[in-house]
């Protein structure tokens, strides 16, 4: 939100340091860091016994999610800067979404024999 907000409320002449692009950029990732870790945690915590699997498979969502989105929002006319906020406000909008999917079936689910 804060690139959002920096790319429709500040002049273009102020957009183009690198800081002004850079300093959303580093306070998301720096949340992502915080984040990615028990997020993982919780995905594998139902299957202890197919922690490869289920890891594997965690990383596959993961990195075939990001082509989706990057792929799609580099076919867009924008800016590399527009780009970016559109690309981390879509993962934003599905990672809201597979929150709200997972609260439902939070406690149904049961490990593998």
């Amino acid at each position: 939100m804060l690139l959002c907000t920096i790319i429709l409320w500040l002049p273009e002449a102020l957009q183009e340091h690198w800081w002004i692009f850079m300093a959303p950029v580093v306070v998301a990732f720096a949340g992502l860091a915080f984040a990615i870790g028990p997020a993982t945690s919780y995905a594998l915590e139902p299957y202890a016994n197919e922690a490869g699997t289920a890891s594997a498979l965690v990383g596959f969502v993961q990195m075939a999610g990001g082509a989706c989105v990057g792929l799609a929002v580099m076919a867009l006319p924008l800016s590399p800067q527009s780009t970016l906020a559109l690309a981390m406000l879509c993962a934003t909008l599905l990672a809201l979404r597979a929150q709200r999917l997972s609260a439902k079936t939070r406690g149904t689910i049961t490990a593998l024999s």
